[in-house]
């Protein structure tokens, strides 16, 4: 029974916790809707025997207009209930789906890179929409047996001076076609489950032509065939997997019409035979008709919320799973961190990728001292990025540590480490909204200050010429005013947002790649400038960043092959100097 009530106790708690109106409103409504086919079933009786007994003309309108009133009354009860309880019900999903971002925002960096994580997120959203409804489905079913129950004792009260082979039938055909249609659900919702690896193929392909990134190869590589071809194989995929879900639910529609056939047809052939030998008035015969459809709809609907209860545990139990999956970089340390003498230390530190044998940095030593610049270079793949990853703790060392004043980065309080560091990264993104906002990186920003990190970047005239100045949108998602940057003016924007924060600690991967060489040349003249009293990590391809650097350390296939200044690295030759020397003839 645990397994069954599971989901409906965790959504409960999570619905009081959130938003309580929509558990007051759907209860009530559902309470109030017991009464309906009851109400529905007694009207005709009460009409038929006042009519048959020639009852006078206003007493019938009066009686008439009464019941009727008292269905019209509750079904307006009903419908304003369910209206509010639909309204908080989006808000409830609303903050749950926040709370599941939330999650993910904490989760470590490296899940976002696991198939597993990603599939495991979309199965637990499921819970959000499974059944077409979304999670409130599971209160709602819950409700369903208090209503459909107290409905059903109605029915079966009335019908309890009938014939005890009828209530048996109805029992047996009702609980054959509820055996199937739970069979039939289990099945179809661990289709849904499945479905989301399926999901996520129809959403990559919907990106290849819809999203900016990948038209430019589109169009001059050609790809509009390969990709319509491509695309029509995912679709004969989704075509096959919605055709599996629907023989399903096909199946369970088949059976039930069957079943609600064979109960009609013994239901009134009994009935007809009692009223034409005189044992039942027609008054009764319309009560009993409708109590016993009534009856067996009632109880078909009550195992199905049962059914549904229980089956929705499938989806409950990859939420579970899901919220499950520990952030162990941020929940490691509850340190602070120090506030001086803020020296890093890399005591041979190792880092190997999740399923990977090879090391992508093995037994690694340095000390990079408070206010120094350090640039990082060394061919493809020797490591670069991975050191700046590990040092941000997107990662964490697969051996050795490393400390920041003396003390291991992962003992420390893990928000409170990441206010050490601004960052430049290759691969970084502007957001669609406000420039301010993407300066600052909060709603309110200072615009003073924006301004000032903006005009140090050089981009106080493009800022100027941009209608709405700070205010600009850096997309058209949100304003047809909006702008759309050059690469270079993005990378100095992100370079702006980096000085903005003043961290102590700056960490620059390859942030003049997008510049024409004047521009770079630019940045380079001002990087004392733009660092000054920060300890800096810069890492280049183009090695002749590396001489604004005071040290340079050098990486081959993930150890350190050298380190000092680059006049030092120079005159000692090396893998430094033969790679300052391969690059500067390009530019003899």
């Amino acid at each position: 029974m645990r397994g069954v009530w599971k989901g409906l106790v965790f959504f409960v708690k999570l619905s009081l916790r959130m938003e309580w109106r929509y558990v007051a409103y759907q209860s009530l409504a559902c309470l109030l809707e017991a009464a309906l086919p009851l109400l529905a079933v007694y009207l005709p009786k009460c009409i038929l025997e006042e009519i048959l007994g020639r009852a006078e003309l206003r007493r019938l309108l009066g009686l008439s207009l009464g019941l009727l009133g008292s269905i019209g009354g509750l079904r307006v009860l009903v419908r304003l209930c369910k209206n509010k309880a639909f309204e908080a019900r989006l808000r409830l999903a609303d903050r749950f789906m926040q709370e599941m971002y939330g999650h993910m925002a904490d989760a470590d960096y490296e899940r976002l890179e696991s198939k597993e994580y990603l599939d495991l997120r979309q199965k637990a959203e499921k819970i959000l929409y499974g059944n077409g409804y979304g999670f409130g489905y599971v209160l709602v079913n819950a409700l369903d047996l208090l209503s459909k129950g107290l409905s059903l004792m109605g029915f079966l009260l009335l019908l309890l001076r009938l014939h005890p082979l009828l209530l048996g039938s109805f029992l047996l055909l009702v609980g054959l076609d509820a055996g199937f249609a739970a069979r039939n659900k289990r099945k179809a919702i661990a289709l849904q489950l499945e479905g989301a690896q399926v999901e996520g193929h129809t959403m990559y392909m919907d990106r290849l032509f819809t999203e900016p990134r990948f038209g430019k190869e589109l169009r001059v590589y050609g790809l509009k065939g390969w990709f319509l071809s491509r695309q029509a194989e995912q679709m004969e995929e989704s075509r096959g997997f919605y055709t599996r879900m629907n023989r399903y639910w096909s199946r369970s529609e088949l059976l039930a019409a069957a079943t609600e056939l064979l109960r009609q047809g013994c239901t009134y052939a009994y009935l007809i035979a009692q009223t034409l030998s005189g044992a039942m008035s027609v008054a009764d015969f319309t009560l009993y008709a409708g109590a016993a459809t009534g009856f067996a709809q009632s109880l078909a609907a009550l195992l199905e919320s049962f059914i549904d209860i229980k089956q929705y545990g499938l989806y409950y139990d990859a939420l579970e799973a899901f919220l499950q999956v520990p952030a162990s970089l941020r929940e490691r340390g509850d340190q602070a961190p120090p506030r001086q003498k803020l020296d890093i230390r890399f005591e041979k530190v190792g880092f190997r990728y999740q399923g990977q044998e090879a090391y992508a940095l093995k037994d690694l030593s340095f000390t990079l001292r408070e206010g120094e610049s350090l640039a990082v270079v060394g061919e493809n793949g020797a490591g670069k990025t991975t050191l700046v990853k590990l040092l941000l703790r997107i990662y964490a060392p697969t051996e050795g540590r490393i400390l920041l004043g003396g003390r291991d980065i992962q003992t420390m309080e893990y928000d409170e480490y990441m206010r050490l560091f601004a960052a430049v990264f290759q691969d970084f993104e502007l957001f669609a909204f406000t420039l301010l906002e993407n300066v600052a990186l909060r709603a309110q920003g200072d615009r003073k200050r924006a301004m000032e990190v903006l005009e140090q970047v050089g981009l106080g005239e493009y800022v100027r010429s941009l209608p709405g100045s700070l205010d600009c949108y850096m997309s058209r998602l949100w304003s047809k005013d909006g702008v759309e940057p050059s690469g270079g003016q993005a990378q100095r924007l992100a370079l702006a947002r980096a000085l903005y924060k003043d961290a102590p600690i700056v960490v620059l991967d390859e942030p003049t790649a997008a510049l024409d060489p004047r521009a770079e040349y630019e940045i380079y003249q001002g990087f004392d400038r733009l660092t000054q009293g920060k300890t800096a990590v810069y890492i280049s391809h183009r090695l002749s960043s590396a001489r604004f650097c005071d040290r340079v350390l050098v990486l081959e296939r993930g150890r350190l092959a050298q380190l000092g200044s680059h006049a030092e690295l120079m005159r000692l030759g090396g893998p430094y100097a033969e790679l300052f020397g391969m690059q500067s003839r390009f530019y003899v």
